[in-house]
């Protein structure tokens, strides 16, 4: 991953744990394995 997780005494926004949440789940291309999970990959889930 091309980012650092540290402890700061500033406190993180709704939007900046989302943008955090995204990366990691692109990292670990959680999209894709989704995708090829037999019970995800109807369309009804998607």
């Amino acid at each position: 991953m091309d980012f650092e997780l540290t402890f700061a005494d500033k406190k993180i926004t709704p939007w900046d744990g989302m943008a955090l949440m995204k990366r990691i789940l692109e990292h670990l291309k959680f999209e894709e394995a989704l995708k090829a999970d037999s019970i995800a990959a109807k369309d009804e889930f998607i």
